[in-house]
């Protein structure tokens, strides 16, 4: 009940337990009951008992399985290479562009050693695409310098500026020349597409199961046959990682 108002304000009383309470108003004002936030989730969670069940109740989820992958919020795919794979490994997922680098250059990685992206994009993990550096420094003087060549192209002219958009664009007839010839924007055609080093996601089974056992190797990782035997056949795209799916290495390419 009501027991006192003052303007915009009003002392509930609560109609089970006595409880005395200052509230907005007009937010009881209608209400035939009044209730206390403890009565009112009592009396919520008698009434839904037994009558609403959980979505996932009797259903088991799915182990994740050595070689399934996620992409994470900072655009890298995560490999899952098992929570005991390597000693302190937390979460059990590696990133996928370091798991390659490591099996091109047949060596474990140093923690300060950072793995490049020659074109830019994170989820290229080919070997073609990948430069292991010394460390930050390094990495970001790379950037720079494709800064520096950047403003080159627009003192060029080859690159433009867009005022209204704020954006800048590649000229449209260095684009249409660029395309016809074929130098730097034509597709690899289906052969050399074969002799290409494919990312980990890309490969099939069989190659999947190679390149973890070598990178397994490298990491002095025993117990090859269980990696073969947990190896994901099918669907292996995991769609977020749990909350323990932490990043287990300490460096970003």
């Amino acid at each position: 009940m009501i027991k006192e108002r003052k303007g915009d304000t009003a002392l509930r009383l609560c109609d089970e337990c006595g409880h005395e309470q200052w509230v907005n108003y007009w937010n009881i004002h209608k209400k035939s009951e009044h209730l206390c936030r403890h009565c009112s989730n009592r009396r919520n969670g008698t009434y839904r008992q037994g009558k609403y069940t959980s979505w996932n109740k009797g259903k088991r989820s799915n182990p994740r399985k050595i070689g399934s992958h996620y992409l994470n919020s900072s655009g890298y795919y995560e490999v899952w290479v098992g929570t005991h794979t390597i000693p302190g490994l937390k979460g059990g997922y590696y990133r996928e562009h370091r798991l390659m680098a490591e099996v091109m250059l047949n060596r474990e990685l140093k923690p300060t050693e950072i793995v490049h992206h020659i074109d830019g994009d994170k989820t290229n993990n080919r070997y073609n695409n990948l430069d292991v550096l010394s460390g930050h420094t390094e990495h970001r003087n790379i950037h720079n310098q494709l800064e520096r060549l950047s403003m080159e192209l627009v003192r060029c002219g080859l690159i433009g500026y867009d005022k209204e958009t704020s954006q800048y664009y590649l000229d449209p007839f260095l684009r249409d020349e660029v395309s016809k010839s074929g130098e730097l924007l034509e597709s690899p055609n289906e052969k050399d597409e074969g002799n290409q080093q494919r990312s980990l996601r890309d490969m099939s089974h069989e190659e999947r199961s190679e390149t973890i056992q070598k990178w397994s190797t490298l990491k002095r990782v025993e117990a090859p046959d269980t990696l073969l035997a947990n190896l994901a056949e099918g669907d292996d795209i995991v769609p977020s990682p749990l909350k323990d799916g932490a990043d287990c290495s300490s460096v970003n390419g």
